[in-house]
């Protein structure tokens, strides 16, 4: 009981704190596959908010609320494109207009707000009311110097660049460490990109000639495939053989 007792506020912060960030970091990621893709990515991200909250369970918590976010919308983004959220995504919205993404999706976009709205208020609240020892700047930035180490080797590890283009992109998982990734190349960014399903394009066919009927020349059938950008299984679309 005196031990219990001993216990802090802040202490029991910081335990439910690596709690839930060992939690929601599994749920983001999706697959054991990408776990340590994710830890890392969570580690870098509270290295790099460290140095701005000197306080380490307040640094920790300021991470869970960042992750929170970032899971949210690219949750949402994927199940009504099929594609995890970029940071492109934050560039082209900027560079166009929220408004049309809260007029043509509130359903969506509204509830999504408040959300975030509710997420950074409780991280102010654990920032003005916990009170705890700061960590040295020399110690922060040795953190941060560890956790980008830490993340380059694994993000190298993992497949770098190429696996987040042409595979975790499109899937339901890696929504934080894709997001992380796509800021360092892993997708588009600010310019619009292509991203193929394969590194090396399939080889035009060769040219036939037009058939002639009585004479005439029958003319060439062009026909552009505009593809989809989600999933049509996604808005309940049926598939079958005749459709693919």
């Amino acid at each position: 009981m005196l031990f219990w007792a001993s216990w802090g506020v802040g202490q029991w912060l910081g335990v439910a704190g690596l709690a839930a960030a060992l939690l929601l970091t599994v749920r983001l990621e999706g697959k054991p596959g990408t776990w340590p893709l994710g830890f890392s990515t969570f580690f870098l991200l509270f290295a790099f908010l460290h140095l701005f909250f000197p306080g380490a369970i307040v640094a920790l918590w300021m991470t869970l609320m960042l992750t929170a976010i970032i899971g949210i919308a690219s949750k949402l983004k994927y199940r009504y494109l099929g594609f995890n959220l970029l940071a492109g995504d934050l560039y082209h919205l900027a560079a166009s207009s929220w408004r049309s993404v809260f007029v043509d999706n509130a359903r969506m976009a509204i509830p999504a707000l408040f959300a975030g709205a509710a997420i950074v208020a409780v991280a102010m609240l654990v920032d003005i009311t916990l009170v705890e020892q700061a960590t040295s700047l020399s110690l922060r930035l040795a953190i941060f110097a560890v956790a980008v180490l830490i993340y380059v080797a694994v993000y190298r590890l993992s497949g770098g660049a190429p696996r987040f283009r042409f595979d975790l992109l499109t899937r339901d998982r890696a929504h934080l460490s894709a997001f992380v990734a796509s800021w360092l190349g892993a997708g588009p960014s600010q310019r619009p990109g292509f991203v193929d399903i394969a590194h090396d394009p399939l080889p035009f066919l060769p040219p036939v000639p037009a058939k002639r009927d009585n004479g005439e020349a029958r003319p060439h059938i062009f026909m552009v495939l505009h593809e989809s950008t989600f999933d049509p299984r996604h808005h309940g679309v049926p598939i079958n053989r005749a459709f693919e």
